[in-house]
């Protein structure tokens, strides 16, 4: 096993830890060997890159900006993974003449075959769309293609279910590769030629990603998708979350132009319905549910023999857990840097304290119970504790929908005024889905 498999490998397992599920689409599209820049959106920090490297299956060398490599709990990781500095002009005391170095380092990797990951929106941000393009990528791929590398340039998507919490998803989505060898690039600075590729990147990746105009429209469109799909006919598990929603974005800005009166109609009753839901603490799918048959009893008993019989390892891992646990959550939020970061710092805090507190803990008990308590109850805390985190989401689950089924069947009135607000967004939909379909 070489050292960049060792890596990769070391990465997927902390991922798949944070990540319940993470979901790469379009794989084949990425070439096995040759040089290759990956371009991507930057909304996640440092797990931007690293989800790249997981993904895309091959070594990926990715820029980081100098200023995290004086970071004490970002800096060693970084050089781990051989990143390279990039200069800011916004960063205090940046030297904007050291990116020459930077810069031929990557022409250098592509004239090699290697493959380099890079986000042109130069930032990583907490915006509900992608931020303007720098033309830094652009100019790297055209000097690279002066000293006759030809890289394929592949956009990449990135969708965060909830992108700061601990397992939540996220869908890598691999788009077609970027044209440029129809560009005249002259001595490889061509600004004409950098500008249209960087124009082509941004088209690229606003077709793999969800831009929305205000964080509102966003919520909306989430808010009616399952009541989208169940109009167009499509089961949920037949498409992936993420890219429904970003299809039913794009629509829902193209039906605004086409169908104003109707779209601002969705909009009225959507915002009544969703936030009558909210007030109540229901979901779309209860209010399906519950004017339905409701759930089955033999359903609800599995789920009570699941919470009482899972209760002891999820007892367990929780305690055995919880300091590591709240301490890691605690000082990601307390480093700052926006929610962007929250999700960085969150795995790189737990990379070093998980194991100083299982290493403490496992020392305590060795001490008071011997090495055979101590040995065993170290393998059973991290199986434990992952087991605790979906025991504890699939408990409040249980106790939302059950509080919710007996809400809506003893007070009928409710339930009928909200079958109501959602037929009545059923049909201010019809416009919006004939275009999803």
């Amino acid at each position: 096993m070489t050292r960049d498999e060792a890596l990769r490998g070391f990465f997927s397992f902390v991922l798949h830890i944070f990540f319940r599920r993470i979901r790469v689409v379009g794989l084949e599209r990425v070439p096995r060997n040759g040089g290759l820049v990956l371009v991507g959106n930057h909304e996640n920090g440092l797990l931007d890159p690293v989800l790249l490297l997981v993904a895309a299956r091959r070594p990926v060398r990715f820029l980081a900006k100098a200023t995290l490599f004086h970071h004490p709990m970002v800096a060693p990781w970084l050089r781990l993974v051989r990143a390279l500095p990039i200069y800011r002009r916004q960063d205090e005391g940046s030297d904007m003449t050291r990116n020459e170095a930077t810069f031929e380092a990557c022409e250098h990797l592509l004239l090699e075959g290697e493959a380099l990951s890079l986000f042109p929106e130069g930032i990583s941000h907490d915006l509900p769309k992608l931020q303007p393009l720098k033309t830094g990528t652009a100019r790297i791929v055209g000097r690279a293609l002066q000293r006759g590398a030809r890289p394929v340039v592949l956009p990449v998507g990135l969708l965060y279910s909830a992108k700061s919490a601990f397992r939540s998803e996220v869908a890598v989505t691999f788009g077609v590769p970027v044209r440029y060898d129809d560009l005249s690039w002259g001595a490889g600075q061509d600004p004409a030629a950098v500008d249209a590729l960087t124009d082509r990147m941004r088209e690229a990746l606003e077709s793999l990603t969800l831009n929305a105009e205000r964080w509102e429209d966003l919520k909306i469109v989430e808010g009616v998708r399952g009541m989208a799909l169940e109009m167009a006919g499509v089961t949920p598990t037949e498409e992936e979350a993420g890219e429904v929603t970003r299809r039913l974005l794009a629509e829902f800005y193209r039906a605004r132009m086409e169908h104003p009166t109707q779209i601002h109609a969705l909009l009225i009753r959507a915002r009544a319905y969703l936030k009558m839901l909210d007030l109540l603490g229901m979901r779309d799918g209860d209010v399906v549910r519950e004017s339905a048959s409701g759930p089955a009893l033999d359903r609800i008993w599995r789920k009570m023999a699941v919470i009482v019989l899972g209760y002891p390892p999820a007892a367990y891992g929780w305690l055995f857990n919880f300091l590591p646990y709240l301490i890691t959550g605690r000082l990601a939020v307390m480093a700052g840097g926006g929610r962007d970061m929250v999700a960085t710092y969150k795995i790189y805090g737990g990379l070093l304290f998980f194991p100083l507190f299982y290493l403490f803990q496992g020392a305590l008990l060795w001490y008071a119970f011997g090495p055979w308590w101590a040995v065993g109850a170290v393998l059973l805390g991290g199986p434990c504790g992952l087991w605790a985190m979906r025991y504890y989401a699939f408990r409040a689950e249980f106790v939302r929908l059950a509080a919710a089924g007996l809400s809506l069947r003893s007070n009928k009135g409710t339930a009928a005024r909200l079958v109501e607000m959602r037929n009545e967004v059923l049909e201010a939909l019809k416009p919006l889905v004939d275009m999803y379909r």
